[in-house]
This record gives structure tokens, sequence and C-alpha cells, in this order.
């Protein structure tokens, strides 16, 4: 399958428990998203290669799709 970039933005984050963050992801990229992803999983990309360097990327699981938004869980270390 080929990659697919999607530009999405932070809508809404909220502490679920001393050690979970919940954030909303939105955008309408998601349109083009495929149906029923939740539990499906994501790469993030937090900082683009630059330089001959590797971009920083991250997988995610999808806790809760919607239209247009995604809602994913952070582990707080």
């Amino acid at each position: 399958m080929a990659q697919a970039f999607y530009n999405l933005t932070v809508a809404q984050t909220r502490r679920v428990s001393p050690s979970m963050h919940l954030v909303t992801l939105e955008g309408d990229d998601l349109l083009g998203f495929p149906p029923d992803q939740d539990g499906g999983y994501f790469k993030l990309i937090l900082e683009p290669g630059a330089d001959g360097k590797k971009a920083l990327m991250r997988t995610y699981t999808i806790r809760r799709q919607r239209e247009r938004a995604i809602d994913i869980l952070f582990a707080l270390h």
C-alpha cells in the first residue's frame, strides 16, 4: 500500500488519567482516510527530516475515528 500523508491540526487535548493524555487531531484531509480504523495504527511525524537526517516518527493507535477527526492516547512518562 502506498503511503498517504494527512495534514491535521490538534483540536483538543485532555488528561484522562495521571499517565494518559487524549489528543484529538482533525482536518478535512481525513475525508480521504480509510473508514473503520478504530484500533488501527498510523505514523505521526513529530519532526520532519532535514539535512540528511531521518524524520522523527512514532506509531500510535487510533482510539476513535470520526469523519474529520481521530483520537489518540499518549502515555506520559
